[in-house]
């Protein structure tokens, strides 16, 4: 695959495109990360790596850990049934933006596709590397930040990004970039949390938070869990689909998120029954919209046309 112009480095073999470091961890301390986990691969299956990084970068709340590692186990079932959507697309390379750990470059390549995944954390990617060098697949991996593909127009037949949007500086930008890489008729597929969630917010496990004002939620954060909320903005569904109609005119889905069997099946019970009722209104015309509003995340999809 083609790209832009010559990466500025090589970090651990990762061409490097990055103009800005992750908004969340500094550049010294993501090649710290990703340094400690590229020794440790070696002698490490991906599951003890993966739990590796949770020890060495430890989640905001310890009860947040497991949830994360479980949440990561039924990604792969979440990524297949995006396969499954993106097939519309027609046959093509796949760009998974934000690839994280790479479930759904992997679900790529096991569909047929061709796949390059970009993240913008060093450490993400030597653990992507893990997880495909493990499973036996090929794909391309690197970095660059999500506003500034490096990438020709045109250059993929469908694009992923999920749970991606809420950390980005520019989400516009990162959406127009997600549809200029990609060719006629390509599809794109994105996840995010919803900012109005009933549920607890994900990423810090507060209620309600995403109910207060910006300023008022960053000093709780602060407050509680001793972190910096600032870089963390969850969309409501308004602000998505006005988001992804401006890059896919006439041709964009913005939809509540349910979860597939093998994730309702890791509930507990009290959450399983209150996840089986918001499918079964999910499921009444008169209350989707309403559904949609309060829902725990959101699936997008927006079509080139």
């Amino acid at each position: 695959m083609r790209t832009l112009a010559e990466p500025t480095a090589h970090r651990l073999g990762f061409p490097d495109y990055r103009t800005r470091p992750p908004s969340e961890i500094s550049w010294e301390d993501d090649l710290a990360l990703a340094t400690e986990l590229e020794r440790a691969a070696g002698r490490m299956r991906f599951a003890e790596l993966a739990a590796l990084l949770y020890r060495l970068r430890p989640p905001a709340r310890p009860e947040l850990q497991q949830r994360h590692l479980a949440h990561f186990e039924v990604e792969a079932e979440q990524a297949a049934a995006a396969m499954e959507r993106l097939a519309a697309a027609g046959p093509g390379a796949l760009l998974d933006v934000g690839c994280g750990m790479g479930r759904y470059v992997a679900a790529a390549v096991r569909a047929g596709r061709p796949a390059t995944g970009v993240d913008v954390a060093l450490y993400q990617v030597v653990l992507a590397r893990k997880l495909l060098e493990q499973e036996g697949l090929e794909a391309r991996l690197l970095l660059a930040n999500a506003e500034a593909l490096p990438f020709e127009d045109g250059a993929f037949a469908a694009a992923t990004a999920t749970d991606l949007l809420e950390h980005v500086e520019a989400p516009e930008r990162t959406v127009a970039e997600v549809g200029r890489a990609l060719g006629p008729g390509g599809m794109a597929y994105f996840t995010t949390p919803n900012r109005y969630s009933l549920t607890a917010e994900p990423h810090v496990g507060i209620w309600g938070l995403g109910y207060l004002p910006r300023s008022r939620a960053e000093r709780l954060v602060k407050r509680r869990l001793g972190i910096d909320y600032g870089p963390i903005r969850p969309l409501s569904y308004p602000g998505l689909r006005r988001l992804l109609a401006g890059s896919f005119p006439g041709d964009s889905e913005v939809r509540p998120g349910a979860p597939e069997p093998r994730e309702l099946a890791t509930f507990p019970p009290l959450k399983r029954v209150a996840a089986r009722a918001y499918l079964a209104l999910g499921g009444v015309p008169l209350a989707r919209a309403a559904v949609a509003r309060v829902a725990p995340y959101f699936v997008a999809t927006g079509r080139r046309r």
